[in-house]
């Protein structure tokens, strides 16, 4: 993995990053969440759950995972949030995918569709379909609502 120098320095470079015990650093460890998208296919809320945090498949491949600075994507840091991954297989082939822009970055905005699948993926543990229905309609109308209240009260059991 090839990123921008404070991405590296924020999810690769400490030592609980590559072995990472809770959620919390795991959600911000670059080699976790390399392995979980290539396991996986993707991360979700599900990729941080107890189970999977001590899954022996993850840490294995999480122990392939290099990480390292690339000047020419530092440099086009702030204005976008570049990486490179670079899968090297058993053959000997390899594989290189490169984004500027992230999903969700400003200039590679998620759409309405991808922003409701993520929404009820984070509150699925919280709130059950109907309550997340009518939490997200709330939230869309957000700008209309007179008492913000009424919508935060759809966020809590």
């Amino acid at each position: 993995v090839d990123g921008y120098a404070t991405a590296i320095f924020m999810m690769g470079s400490d030592a609980s990053r590559w072995a990472p015990k809770t959620r919390e650093t795991a959600d911000h460890s670059l080699p976790y969440c390399i392995a979980i998208a290539l396991l996986d296919g993707e991360v979700t809320s599900a990729s941080f759950a107890d189970a999977r945090l001590r899954d022996p498949a993850v840490a294995e491949l999480m122990r392939k995972v290099k990480v390292a600075e690339d000047p020419a994507l530092s440099a086009q840091y702030t204005e976008g949030a570049p990486g490179r991954v670079t899968i090297r297989m058993k053959s000997g082939e390899s594989h290189t995918a490169e984004i500027r822009y992230p999903k969700g970055h400003e200039k590679s905005p998620m759409t309405d569709a991808e922003i409701e699948r993520k929404f009820r993926d984070l509150s699925a543990a919280q709130l059950d379909a109907g309550r997340c229905d009518k939490a997200l309609a709330a939230l869309w109308q957000i700008e209309n609502t007179d008492d913000v209240g009424n919508v935060t009260a759809l966020l809590t059991k």
